[in-house]
């Protein structure tokens, strides 16, 4: 290939990378925009463990984080944004509303295996809705608003070792 080709070639190639960088976000600028939302939505403070790539999706147009309430350093909630920074999804309500269920499914627990320790967790994916935030509500009321959920109970009980007897069910 003569001098003229590969420099046709490469002009090209600039053009499409030029081209393509508009369309790049910065994890920064995208992290900062994803805790302003959430705690514009919840109402409490945020902190980013990590954010990365769309990987996962069929059209990797989001990024997706880890991300957890200041005030429970245990809690790890699964967050995505658009490339775009407009819409954000969060399953921050179920995690908080399965925590909340513990007391009621670690009573029934203990009526067969007193011992019993119960961690619960709602097999459900990040979701854009901001209009249901309250924090307080049962998992009746989210399973109404979200039927696609299901509920995920282990319970760890004491037969020598501990060994976790797994449940899923959707109420």
């Amino acid at each position: 290939m003569n001098f003229l080709g590969k420099k046709a070639i490469a002009v090209m190639m600039m053009t499409v990378l030029l081209l393509g960088l508009p369309g790049c976000v910065s994890y920064e600028k995208a992290g900062k925009k994803l805790l302003r939302f959430l705690e514009e939505k919840y109402g409490e403070e945020f902190i980013l463990e990590g954010i990365g790539g769309g990987y996962g999706t069929m059209n990797n147009n989001t990024l997706k984080a880890v991300v957890r309430p200041k005030r429970d350093p245990t809690m790890r909630v699964m967050a995505e944004i658009t490339k775009d920074l407009k819409q954000v999804f969060d399953n921050y309500l179920a995690v908080v509303v399965a925590r909340n269920s513990i007391p009621e499914v670690e009573a029934v627990a203990k009526e067969i295996w007193p011992d019993a320790r119960v961690y619960l967790a709602n097999d459900m994916g990040p979701y854009a809705s901001t209009k249901h935030t309250d924090l307080g509500m049962t998992y009746q009321e989210f399973i109404r608003l979200y039927p696609m959920n299901t509920l995920l109970v282990r319970i760890y009980v004491n037969a020598d070792n501990w060994t976790s007897v797994n449940c899923r069910k959707r109420c």
